[in-house]
């Protein structure tokens, strides 16, 4: 039953629009509860995200992505602080982190507040928040 949930989420994200990045929940992603899940962003379509907690279905779709220089890796790419004049602004992604906080909703109204955060070519990872309280590891892969 669990597969067939984790089908249909990742066919709904992925004809969104252009596909993007798709990434599935971990196996290991740290909680039981957290059967299915997945997040999607790059693509054509707005970033979404799908987790299903103890039998409920929480969704998000369109929230921001934030990118943000790591400065600490780039000048450890670089110890002079200074950016070769062969390589255009913006161009070494590198360097970059990504952050979301979804907002996910359930059909009967509960809510769950996440925290994702992600370096260049790594998948997301972070927690999520139920109403009550309770916080749920999440990990993308």
């Amino acid at each position: 039953m669990n597969t067939v949930f984790a089908i249909v989420g990742l066919a709904a994200l992925t004809l969104t629009g252009c596909a993007g990045h798709t990434h599935a929940l971990a196996p290991a992603s740290g909680n039981p509860s957290v059967t299915v899940g997945t997040f999607s962003h790059e693509g054509r379509g707005a970033p979404a995200m799908l987790l299903e907690v103890e039998g409920r279905r929480f969704t998000a779709q369109g929230f921001a992505i934030r990118r943000d220089v790591n400065l600490s890796v780039s000048r450890q790419h670089n110890s002079r602080g200074w950016r070769p004049i062969w390589i255009p602004p913006g161009s070494d992604t590198e360097h970059y982190d990504y952050s979301a906080n979804p907002e996910l909703h359930a059909a009967d109204g509960a809510v769950l507040r996440c925290t994702l955060t992600w370096p260049a070519r790594q998948a997301p990872a972070g927690y999520c928040e139920m109403d009550e309280g309770t916080r749920i590891a999440v990990r993308f892969e």
